[in-house]
């Protein structure tokens, strides 16, 4: 809901008119700032900023909740498992933050800012894409087997099959086979 309440805005901001002329700006979002908001524009770029470190603080505790839940029960090493004074899982969120952090740099240096974004982007969509799928193909076995009083056929069945269709065919038309049949994601 966020994405698109923030692509609308950008489509309305920049102008419909004048859409086509989006890509070509370096900073579209900077431009508009300062086209609507004049002298005070530094309060969009401080928001998009704080967005930005908000999402990577998000990525970090998500990240550093995953190693220490898998540390626990010795997945990966014990250590990440463990817990500071602060009942925060310290070692797990610091290995996240390096990793990270390493990540970023070597791709950055490595492809620049901008294709490193898109290529992290898609790493990243594509099983969130296959997630969201094994999603909808669970929830009907689910409300079979632990609650089958609440099962519904539209919400239960339809709903997830149309959502999996529709994943389906973005994760087919986002990798295809190029002419060396390799597999190529445009996402």
């Amino acid at each position: 809901m966020k994405i698109s309440f923030l692509a609308y805005a950008g489509v309305v901001g920049w102008g419909f008119n004048h859409i086509a002329t989006y890509l070509n700006d370096a900073n579209p979002w900077r431009t508009m700032a300062k086209r609507v908001w004049g002298p005070f524009a530094f309060i969009a770029i401080f928001a998009i900023l704080n967005s930005g470190l908000a999402n990577g603080n998000a990525g970090v505790n998500a990240g550093s909740r995953v190693m220490y839940a898998m540390g626990r029960i010795r997945v990966v090493p014990a250590l990440l498992g463990q817990t500071s004074q602060h009942r925060t899982p310290g070692k797990a969120i610091i290995l996240m933050m390096v990793l990270g952090s390493i990540l970023t740099l070597w791709l950055g240096l490595v492809y620049g800012p901008t294709t490193a974004f898109a290529l992290v982007g898609t790493i990243l969509t594509i099983p969130l894409l296959v997630v969201y799928m094994a999603v909808c193909v669970s929830v009907p076995l689910f409300y079979l087997r632990e609650h089958r009083d609440k099962f519904n056929i539209v919400r239960h069945i339809v709903v997830p099959a149309i959502a999996f269709v529709v994943l389906a065919v973005v994760v087919y038309l986002a990798c295809k086979c190029d002419s060396d049949q390799k597999i190529v994601c445009t996402i």
